[in-house]
């Protein structure tokens, strides 16, 4: 007691007012309120302990609040702790163990200001009271995690909220979907969300986006079984084999031999000249 009234001495603070006897009123306070309260002189600070806390029907454990007296002046919300005892994490964020609790720091809200202001007074009964209150109390507007979403994760890509045993990981993105919206490449039997599935431009089946190629000529995109062992698709197959097929035209050639024959008669041959 004596510790915390010169803690609360040597600052200069208008909202003095806590004084040993007020101190020790609050302490036997403390053991009347809580059921487990706890000193740890060498580590200067002081503890006490919730009841179990509920949100429909999710069980959260009790918590630990715990209090560093060693500069209670400064009023400061790294001045104390709240530990789950028996801890049940939200599934999306371990650090979460309360909707308004993350990495054993409270979301004070509203509650900050009395916060302040009572440890600044010294009035320990009221801060630990003040502390239990907000946790016995759940906003839906601005929880770490939503108490609907405390065991499971939202689908990608319905976002329906779905638990451990129902949710399904794209092996792609690694993204959660539900049992309504993964797909199972008929391939290579990948699990996988909508945004990692595409349609063969050839058989148009869907195949996962590991699984798809493209054409080594027009660029298609398309599954394995519908490429031939050259990454051609179909058409670009048999315009290839057509093409093949075809001998290049040109321009024939001449034989250097002429065909003409000149026939060349004597003038006359055979004839007599007769007189008149």
């Amino acid at each position: 007691m004596s510790a915390i009234e010169r803690a609360l001495d040597s600052k200069d603070n208008e909202f003095r007012g806590a004084s040993i006897a007020g101190i020790y009123a609050d302490l036997i306070g403390m053991y009347e309120e809580f059921d487990n309260v706890s000193f740890d002189r060498q580590e200067r600070t002081i503890s006490v302990t919730t009841e179990p806390i509920d949100f429909d029907g999710i069980s959260l454990g009790a918590f630990e609040i715990r209090l560093d007296w060693s500069d209670l002046s400064d009023g400061r919300p790294s001045n104390y702790r709240v530990i789950a005892v028996d801890a049940n994490p939200a599934a999306p964020n371990q650090g979460v163990t309360h909707p308004h609790v993350q990495d054993e720091a409270v979301c004070e809200g509203e509650g900050r200001r009395p916060i302040q202001q009572a440890l600044q007074q010294g009035r320990l009964l009221d801060f630990f009271l003040i502390v239990t209150n907000l946790l016995r109390t759940y906003n839906p507007d601005s929880p770490y995690v939503a108490i609907s979403k405390w065991h499971g994760e939202e689908c990608s890509d319905c976002a329906t909220v779905v638990c451990d045993d129902e949710r399904w990981t794209c092996e792609n993105c690694e993204m959660a979907v539900c049992g309504d919206c993964y797909f199972n490449c008929p391939l290579c039997e990948t699990i996988a969300c909508s945004g990692c599935v595409t349609r063969c431009e050839g058989c148009e089946e869907n195949h996962c986006i590991s699984c798809m190629k493209r054409c080594s000529r027009c660029h298609a995109e398309l599954c394995p079984d519908c490429l031939d062992n050259n990454e051609r698709c179909t058409d670009c197959h048999d315009q290839e084999t057509e093409e093949a097929s075809k001998e290049p035209a040109g321009t024939k050639k001449p034989s250097g031999k002429c065909n003409a024959v000149t026939s060349l008669h004597a003038d006359r041959l055979g004839q007599t000249a007769v007189p008149a």
